[in-house]
C-alpha cells in the first residue's frame, strides 16, 4: 500500500496542498491551526478515493479506523510542514539541522 499512498500523496500535494499555501499566504493566515486544517483537507480526496473504490482484493479493508489515521497523518504532515517551514523567527534550514557548528545568522 505504501507505493499507492506514495503515488497519490504527492498530485493531492501539489493540486490542492500548494493552491491552499498560496491562499493562506495572501490571507496572512500562516498559524499551526491553518496548516493542520490544510493537512486534513489534503487527505479528504484519498479517503473519498477508498470509499468510492470499496474493498479492493490487493490492498488492506479501509474502513473507520483507517479513516481515522489517514486524517491524523494530514494533521501531522501539515504540523511538520509549519514547524519546517514557518515556525521561529526564520525558516529552518538543513544546514541548521545536520551542521555541528552554531546555527547561520
Amino acid at each position: 500500500a505504501f507505493p499507492v499512498g506514495l503515488a497519490v500523496a504527492y498530485p493531492v500535494a501539489l493540486l490542492l496542498g500548494v493552491p491552499l499555501l498560496i491562499l493562506m499566504h495572501r490571507a496572512r493566515r500562516l498559524e499551526w491551526w491553518s496548516f493542520v486544517v490544510t493537512g486534513v483537507a489534503c487527505t479528504l480526496p484519498v479517503l473519498i478515493g477508498y470509499a468510492w473504490m470499496g474493498d479492493v482484493p490487493h490492498l488492506e479493508s479501509f474502513g473507520a479506523i483507517n479513516a481515522l489515521i489517514v486524517l491524523a497523518w494530514g494533521a501531522f504532515s501539515g504540523t511538520c510542514f509549519w514547524l519546517i517551514g514557518v515556525a521561529g523567527d526564520s525558516p529552518l534550514r538543513i544546514r541548521d539541522i545536520f551542521d555541528a557548528g552554531p546555527p547561520a545568522a
